[in-house]
């Protein structure tokens, strides 16, 4: 396995315990609004929008990488 699988997957499994050991339910306030939801939930859902958010920006900036454009040859001759 390469290290970035590895690394991915203990990332992914500490993550799954601190969701599974955060069970209760806890009050979010929003301005005017007020819901209550599961720790789960919540936690679930701030990941996914994390993980979308990365997605999105990381496809909207280029790599390190700049295309080269391919130079002309010179057709003028001295």
């Amino acid at each position: 396995m390469k290290v970035k699988t590895i690394t991915a997957f203990i990332i992914i499994l500490i993550f799954l315990v601190i969701v599974f050991q955060n069970a209760e339910q806890t009050e979010i306030r929003l301005l005017f609004w007020s819901l209550s939801v599961s720790k789960i939930l919540l936690l679930l859902l701030t990941a996914f929008l994390g993980f979308l958010i990365g997605l999105i920006v990381s496809r909207s900036h280029p790599s390190g990488k700049k295309k080269t454009e391919k130079q002309e040859p010179d057709t003028e001759r001295k």
